[in-house]
């Protein structure tokens, strides 16, 4: 809330106007619901005047809303204003107390808090170079010793190690944060300096009121605004030519370049809300798998296992330290609250750590075992939408995070089984998701050229789009090795880490510092794994040949499925074609849990 007063010069109302329309701006990029009050010495009811004209139209333009339409001042004009964004007002009255020539306005406010949580408490290190020189010497004074032992005993004894290590020099600290960070662009020397000279001007101006002054602090603004715009527009230019090739980080940044103010907070976190989380993303899995249980089989449609191609992969080829490095470098350096160590602090330490990672990732490839450490997840309820309510569970996805070092053995076993894939062709080339030289720009290309096409030859095209709920989610492990089996060639060690990779494993739900219990997951592709989105393509195979065998175009992207035929306007056989491909596509979902 603002309560502002404004003097009666002319010269100086004009500065305020300007001084006002800062603030207001700075205010609507800040908050979601803002009240500002007080006399702004503006005749807001004469609307030929000028400065009036240009005050409404500054609220007009940041959707502000004025409430107050009556005299509030003995004169019989509207000076005193009660202006609103975000929040639903009502003036109840304007009386003449006998106090001021003002009169005092009386109003009403609804919803002004709708529960924000203020504060935020969440847990972290503060690592320091002095830290890191301290936990490396600790560790270099007692090396670890590479010996033979089983995969989870390696695992175990690697992340306990170096979480107690660091424990002793950085310990977890409980912090509250209280506001939100300051945007990347106003952390530079150049603005923060404008800012000073803006403060020092203000004091100078509200110290002595002199013309000469107001105008110094006109100019201020003016250069500070500016530099401020100028910072902003650079840094979301730069990031946009940095990552042209990105299409992920493109997207995510064209939403929060046209994202509303209304960022909506759940109510404040605690572990049985986490729990409630949980339940309620289990209970979601269940029922779509309870309401296609009665079209469970118990072995794969023989005709699938006609593909099976002449090579198979029966064994992992063991990694080297070069092709390690290159993998730790392409991977992201995300940290998962069940990290041992910061990742940054993990990478910057690799030299010393390299033999230690080749001989958990190796024993992993060689055994055919997935470690256990590396199957838990931590899941974070999202928001889908901005604009949804927060207070239902249903418009919450479940995001995922995965400890690092699992996405590096991820990262090895993909880079050996889509190696393998390729060379025998088998995944499907209407695909274009999560597959490298393709994307949603290859799929959308790819349909609207067949479109116009069909329109430059004068016939029509009638498309079907399909989507699946939670089609990553209820993807079932007995299927699905079966098809790794026998439609994509894998067998021996290759297959049975496969099968260590999908079974036991386990989530909870994480919101600051409160977390859930822990939950098994019996069925689905990992969420946020790099293993995840190749698996779901492999799995959805059979699927291609399904549509082909009635004769229609399509073209997939991940779960999202596109059928198009085309027609002349006296034809009807292309379209019963298309009915009943939609009603095997049906049978096929259905047998298969999606």
């Amino acid at each position: 809330m603002s309560v502002v007063w404004a003097v009666c010069c002319i010269l100086l109302v004009s500065v305020w106007v300007y001084i006002t329309s800062c603030i207001i701006s700075c205010r609507t990029t800040q908050a979601r619901r803002i009240l500002i009050t007080g006399d702004f010495n503006i005749h807001i009811d004469v609307t030929s005047d000028p400065l009036s004209r240009e005050f409404l139209n500054l609220l007009n333009c940041l959707d502000f809303k004025q409430h107050v339409m009556q005299p509030t001042h003995n004169r019989g004009h509207t000076l005193d204003l009660v202006i609103t964004h975000g929040l639903s007002i009502g003036v109840s009255s304007v009386a003449d107390l006998a106090v001021s020539d003002h009169y005092c306005v009386f109003f009403n406010i609804t919803s002004f808090n709708q529960g924000e949580a203020p504060v935020r408490t969440v847990r972290r290190r503060y690592i320091t170079s002095e830290v890191a020189a301290n936990f490396m010497g600790i560790l270099q004074s007692t090396p670890a010793e590479i010996l033979p032992a089983p995969c989870n005993f390696i695992v175990d004894n690697f992340n306990s190690r170096l979480k107690s290590t660091l424990d002793s020099v950085a310990p977890l600290l409980t912090k509250t944060i209280k506001r939100k960070p300051t945007p990347p662009w106003r952390k530079n020397k150049e603005i923060n300096e404008l800012k000073r000279k803006c403060r020092s001007a203000e004091r100078r101006w509200r110290k002595n009121k002199l013309t000469v002054h107001c105008e110094i602090l006109r100019q201020q603004l003016k250069s500070y605004n500016n530099a401020v715009r100028k910072a902003r527009i650079s840094h979301f230019s730069q990031l946009i030519t940095n990552h042209k090739n990105n299409p992920r980080l493109l997207f995510s940044t064209f939403n929060i370049l046209t994202a509303s103010n209304s960022n909506k907070v759940f109510k404040t976190p605690t572990d049985d809300l986490c729990e409630n989380f949980a339940d309620h993303f289990r209970t979601k899995i269940k029922d779509i798998r309870s309401c296609l249980l009665s079209h469970q089989v118990l072995s794969v449609n023989a005709s699938e296992l006609l593909s099976l191609p002449e090579e198979t992969l029966e064994s992992f080829a063991l990694v080297d330290a070069r092709t390690l490095g290159r993998v730790f470098s392409q991977v992201n350096p995300t940290t998962c609250p069940l990290d041992p160590i910061p990742t940054s602090l993990l990478k910057s330490f690799y030299g010393f750590f390299e033999e230690q990672f080749l001989n958990i990732m190796n024993c992993s490839l060689q055994m055919g075992v997935f470690p256990t450490a590396f199957k838990m997840a931590v899941v974070k309820p999202l928001l889908k939408k901005s604009n949804l309510d927060p207070n239902v569970f249903d418009n919450y996805r479940p995001v995922s995070n995965l400890p690092f070092l699992s996405k590096i053995l991820e990262k090895l076993v993909f880079n050996q089984v889509n190696d393998f894939l390729n060379r025998n062709n088998i995944l499907e080339k209407h695909q274009s998701g999560f597959r490298r030289n393709h994307s949603t720009e290859t799929a959308l290309v790819k349909i609207l050229n067949d479109i116009r096409w069909n329109l430059d030859n004068k016939k029509l095209t009638v498309l079907v789009l399909l989507d699946l709920s939670a089609a990553f989610d209820t993807v079932d492990h007995h299927i699905l090795l079966n098809r790794l089996s026998h439609l994509v060639g894998l067998s021996g060690t290759v297959l049975n880490w496969f099968c260590s990779y999908l079974t036991d494993r386990c989530f909870d739900v994480s919101m600051d510092t409160c977390s859930s219990g822990t939950h098994e997951i019996g069925c689905g592709v990992p969420q946020g794994s790099i293993l995840g989105p190749l698996l779901f393509n492999l799995y959805m195979l059979p699927l291609g040949d399904v549509i082909r065998r009635h004769g229609i175009s399509f073209h997939s992207y991940a779960d999202d499925t596109q059928l198009y035929i085309v027609v002349s306007p006296d034809e009807t056989d292309q379209i019963d074609a298309l009915l009943n491909c939609i009603v095997d596509i049906k049978s096929w979902m259905a047998v298969n849990f999606l």
